[in-house]
């Protein structure tokens, strides 16, 4: 509405100061006097209207042309206006329906693939499907036709669109494992290929805009440019900057926008982050966040001016040393939040950066004992400030489960993840002292009961399909701090997970 307002009144004011330029552009009908200002304003918001009350007229033949004009600008206004608010109640209509007929279907993936298996066809499933591609296809249309539709947003989950496509139909393994036994091939392709083309459409459409809700960058310019990079980017994620862009000016445009100063990979992200606490709100169950770290080479003739990651060692020179050779670039510790299903809701947290000059580890051990350093020192405290941040974006730590690799055996994560009301899974690195200091974890576990085997199956580096038959033990039990920080931190009651393959094939190739 404000913005057909602003095309009215910017109508209204070019009309007005165009009657204002001459004496005899509008008169009054009677005596033929000079209209005043306030009169001819008058006569232009009755003219532009078609109202033609008459008690104005244009004060010779040179005006009565532009008065047509104005009557006509005026009817085409409010036509294409009411056509246009029109169009747009329509569609918003039709974007709740849609949802909710999603909805209509069930509350979560599991329970729409078991209320329309019916005698194992799923042939209500493929019925309901149709119309809803075609109409998810109209939607998308109509989202090129009028982009204002982007911003009508709905608070009830049950009504909102995205949130019905992304956390209501079923991905695709969780329909290989619920029809791929029961349905004839050429019917689970159908279904497959049917959700997938529904999701594409969808976050075509949408994606841009949901991950950009929260953004600010303090320009409006700014935002706009962020917005034409994401949808260009989006579709060629894996080509450099001049061949996603497609043309010189707007690969220069991206490339002033990462140099300008109020840009900030923190402000990029906000949006995405604010997206995720959504998505994450819109779920239900646990939330399992992954913590991983990832490194960005780059080969440069000045390496210190992007910093460096770490020392690899190249080809064996004629004397029998081995080239070495720093590696330039950045670091990215990052934390993806998903569902138990493996449905992925965005990162919760992610940090950037790099080091003015590389120590190896193994160089700074032999001087300096690393549990005695205080966490706040290491890069290792990425891990808690990612625990934290996501925790907190998340709003429910109780849902939450922190998955971590061996790096984020760290004692001081067990500390905060109990201070702050949150779970997590890591591979062990340390075997810690455990009870009362006179144990350690692996002697415990090596006295508990197998509680039961879980195979896995996974292909080896040949490519070939194998199987491995684990046992599992678990057992809850005080874990120590390390010796140096006893003081310091309290000892933690951890669950403990032991997995073991119990006699391997000889010559498994890994």
């Amino acid at each position: 509405m404000a913005l057909l307002l602003t095309w009215f009144l910017v109508a209204w004011l070019g009309w007005f100061l165009l009657f204002c330029s001459s004496p005899q552009a509008v008169v009054l009908s009677s005596s033929n006097a000079t209209a005043s200002l306030v009169e001819r304003a008058y006569y232009t918001g009755y003219t532009l209207t078609t109202l033609g009350y008459g008690d104005f007229v244009a004060g010779n033949d040179n005006w009565r042309l532009p008065a047509v004009l104005a009557a006509a600008n005026g009817f085409f206004l409010f036509t294409l206006s009411i056509t246009y608010i029109l169009n747009i109640i329509t569609n918003v209509i039709q974007k709740r329906q849609t949802s909710l007929t999603i909805s209509a279907l069930g509350e979560n993936p599991q329970q729409i693939l078991a209320s329309t298996s019916g005698d194992g066809k799923f042939a209500t499933l493929v019925s309901q499907l149709q119309p809803l591609q075609q109409s998810i296809s109209t939607l998308g249309q109509q989202h090129l036709a009028y982009p204002i539709l982007h911003y009508y947003h709905s608070e009830t989950s049950s009504k909102a669109l995205s949130l019905a496509i992304a956390l209501q139909l079923p991905t695709s393994h969780q329909l290989h494992k619920h029809t791929v036994d029961k349905v004839k091939p050429d019917v689970f392709f159908w279904l497959l290929s049917s959700f997938d083309m529904i999701r594409g459409i969808n976050m075509g459409q949408h994606w841009v805009n949901e991950e950009m809700t929260g953004c600010d960058l303090g320009d409006a310019r700014l935002n706009q440019r962020l917005a034409v990079m994401l949808e260009a980017l989006g579709d060629r994620p894996d080509k450099s900057l001049p061949t996603a862009f497609q043309d010189w000016a707007n690969t220069k445009a991206a490339y002033r926008f990462f140099a300008n100063e109020n840009v900030s990979e923190d402000k990029i992200l906000e949006g995405h982050f604010a997206a995720s606490a959504l998505r994450i709100q819109a779920t239900d169950g646990p939330i399992l966040i992954l913590q991983d770290t990832t490194e960005f080479s780059f080969k440069r003739s000045s390496p210190e001016k992007i910093g460096f990651i770490n020392e690899s060692t190249g080809r064996k020179m004629k004397e029998g040393r081995h080239l070495k050779h720093t590696v330039c670039g950045l670091l990215m510790h990052a934390s993806l939040a998903i569902t138990t299903e493996g449905l992925p809701l965005g990162l919760t947290a992610a940090k950037f950066w790099t080091r003015n000059k590389f120590k190896g580890t193994e160089a700074l051990k032999r001087k300096v004992n690393p549990t005695r350093v205080p966490i706040e020192q290491k890069e290792s405290m990425r891990w808690l400030d990612n625990l934290q941040r996501s925790t907190e974006l998340a709003g429910s730590p109780e849902r939450c489960v922190h998955i971590g690799d061996r790096e984020s055996d760290i004692f001081e994560l067990f500390c905060l993840a109990q201070d702050l009301g949150t779970y997590f899974l890591i591979r062990s690195c340390v075997d810690r002292l455990a009870e009362e200091g006179g144990t350690t974890i692996s002697q415990v576990m090596a006295e508990t009961q197998v509680s039961g085997t879980h195979d896995i199956h996974f292909r080896d580096k040949r490519g070939n399909q194998q199987q491995a038959t684990l046992s599992v033990k678990h057992a809850k039990m005080t874990v120590c701090p390390p010796i140096g920080k006893q003081k310091k931190y309290p000892k933690q009651k951890l669950g403990i997970i032991f997995a073991e393959e119990k006699n391997p094939p000889e010559g498994r190739s890994l």
